[in-house]
């Protein structure tokens, strides 16, 4: 039988070489079967919630850069921590790419807004899935 850190390779090995890098995923779930609904649909509700540990992300993993001001950079904190529903900057890195801290569509969006409301107003959203944010 293959090992969950096993499989959890090779499956990012194939999506990293088969997709963008912000559309593979930080986080997996190996599940034995999904939980259905009574029209045979996989019951969103129902399936197990996942923690999030973005602080122990590698700096080979990363790909956004340092904010040069700390006020700017407790701003940008702030945001992400809302927007990924988050307690504490203790669970994120900043210095990881959108993609690899697990966001989403959904994600993008609500960061986009948050930044044009409270930083800038022209940002656009193609720069979360940029190599360099800042």
């Amino acid at each position: 039988s293959i090992e969950y850190d096993d499989l959890k390779s090779h499956v990012t090995s194939f999506c990293l070489n088969h997709l963008r890098s912000y559309m593979v995923p930080s986080v997996w779930l190996i599940m034995g079967k999904l939980p259905l609904n009574e029209n045979g649909k996989i019951d969103r509700k129902n399936l197990p919630k996942i923690e999030h540990d973005y602080s122990s992300l590698s700096s080979s993993e990363t790909t956004l850069s340092m904010i040069t001001s700390a006020s700017l950079e407790d701003k940008i904190k702030e945001i992400f921590i809302e927007a990924f529903h988050l307690n504490s900057t203790a669970n994120i890195n900043i210095n990881a790419s959108f993609g690899i801290l697990g966001g989403t569509s959904m994600d993008a969006m609500k960061i986009v807004t948050l930044i044009r409301e409270q930083l800038y107003p022209q940002i656009e959203i193609g720069l979360l899935f940029s190599e360099r944010l800042f």
